[in-house]
């Protein structure tokens, strides 16, 4: 493939870059192949992101359902999350988590989860979905999820040019679990004040606004928590309740459409967490503090039904592991690890002369353009002749691909910083504790305050 200028690279042109027409003919022959997708295949020498990439291309030619990712912890699934978005886009990517905090034997339900959770299932048994993906964890796939009929009946659909009644929609969000307040912060809570109805739906990360005057609908919008302020006006939303609270479940299993392709990077410890995940007991100390739900562990499936039920479904390991053998199911990427350097910039332009030397390109991945600049700058002084190419955006880990002879690295690891990734339910926690302080901060001397436990 020609390479790329140096005028505005985004990661969608290493993507492009990385796969090329040899390696995406290759993926699309396995995973769509004329003999249909094999019972298992093997994707090898995937080193730092190139695993995000790869499963990024497979999400976007498979040809059937969208693509299951079971990532081995929460925080793997959240850097594949923040890695395949920048590629594919927010609508082609959900995130399955579980829906309680820590461990479910706590029974401490994550009301931020439980919206990244019910808009997953929303948008993929929806057939008018743009959705490609759904990245989950053992934990996540563990517990029961809603049948389509009971996500259907938990859903409120309202719209500009529809007639919203208040009072019966007062009644449709009593009686589908969701709380009246004085103000709205978290998923699960409404509030009336006059003609002004603030829902917080269970499927979104920031509330609705609806503004009426008598049954018509005068405007529709999203507003922030922690400001009260409006963010963007809207035509239409869809309310749905807490679908894990109905007390109806079923397998993942049973959810997904058929052939729909597993992708895991260990199989075998996924069906060992799964297993393990399911033989849990409640924690004694939950239950004597009053605080958890002692339904939790009543929601979990089977254990070994649910990994024998995964077998039905093609899989595909991508893996970090090197392989020389090559067959109808197997491909080997051939990357390597980005280097650790420590920030140590002698150790970083002998790798680098070295790369250029035998014919590599460098492209150095980064949020900011400071940061390539600064680099520049630190190479200029050093009197070092290294020359590379900014990408104006950056992935978890950088890598090396040597069959296409590119570098691909991140900024934040030459200079050894921690790279978070964010989730859309983040928004949630910290709308939620910006209130609080903010009531904490209203108070004055001669305020009544009444503690209640």
């Amino acid at each position: 493939m020609k390479e790329l200028s140096d005028d505005a690279l985004t990661l969608r042109n290493v993507y492009d870059l990385f796969i090329g027409k040899s390696r995406r003919l290759a993926i699309d022959e396995a995973i769509n192949g004329k003999g249909g997708k094999s019972a298992s295949m093997c994707f090898t020498s995937l080193a730092g992101s190139a695993q995000s990439l790869v499963v990024a291309a497979v999400a976007e030619l498979c040809a059937s359902a969208p693509v299951l990712l079971i990532a081995e912890s929460a925080d793997a699934a959240g850097y594949f999350y923040h890695d395949i978005t920048r590629v594919l886009g927010e609508k082609a990517v959900a995130v399955l988590p579980s829906a309680y905090k820590r461990d479910i034997r706590y029974g401490q339900i994550d009301a931020p989860s439980v919206i990244l959770r019910t808009d997953a299932l929303a948008r993929w048994s929806s057939p008018d979905s743009k959705l490609k993906i759904i990245i989950t964890t053992p934990e996540a796939i563990s517990e029961l999820v809603a049948p389509t009929d009971v996500l259907k009946d938990s859903t409120l659909h309202i719209a500009r040019h529809i007639p919203l009644d208040l009072t019966r929609t007062e009644k449709w969000l009593r009686e589908n679990g969701f709380v009246q307040v004085d103000y709205v912060y978290e998923p699960g809570q409404f509030s009336v004040r006059g003609s002004i109805l603030d829902i917080f739906s269970y499927s979104s990360e920031i509330p609705y606004r609806i503004d009426l005057f008598g049954d018509e609908i005068e405007s529709m919008r999203t507003f922030n928590v922690e400001t009260q302020l409006s963010e963007g006006q809207i035509e239409s939303a869809d309310i749905i309740a807490s679908v894990d609270s109905t007390g109806e479940g079923i397998p993942v299993t049973d959810f997904m459409a058929e052939g729909t392709l597993v992708v895991t990077c260990d199989m075998a410890y996924v069906e060992s967490r799964i297993k393990e995940v399911c033989e849990s007991v409640m924690s004694t100390n939950a239950i004597v503090s009053g605080e958890a739900d002692e339904a939790a562990i009543k929601r979990l499936a089977d254990g070994d039904t649910l990994c024998m039920s995964l077998q039905r479904f093609p899989q595909l390991t991508v893996t970090a592991g090197q392989s020389g053998i090559i067959t109808g199911t197997s491909i080997d990427f051939n990357c390597v690890p980005q280097g650790v350097y420590h920030k140590n910039f002698d150790m970083i332009s002998e790798a680098f002369r070295q790369f250029m030397a035998d014919g590599y390109k460098i492209y150095i991945l980064t949020d900011s353009p400071a940061q390539a600049d600064r680099l520049r700058d630190i190479f200029a002084d050093r009197g070092d002749e290294i020359s590379f190419k900014a990408v104006g955006a950056t992935l978890h880990e950088g890598f090396v691909d040597v069959s296409g002879k590119r570098c691909f690295f991140t900024d934040h690891q030459i200079f050894d910083r921690f790279h978070k990734y964010m989730l859309r339910s983040d928004r949630v926690r910290s709308g939620k504790l910006a209130l609080s302080i903010k009531e904490l901060q209203s108070i004055e001397p001669g305020d009544f305050i009444v503690h209640i436990d």
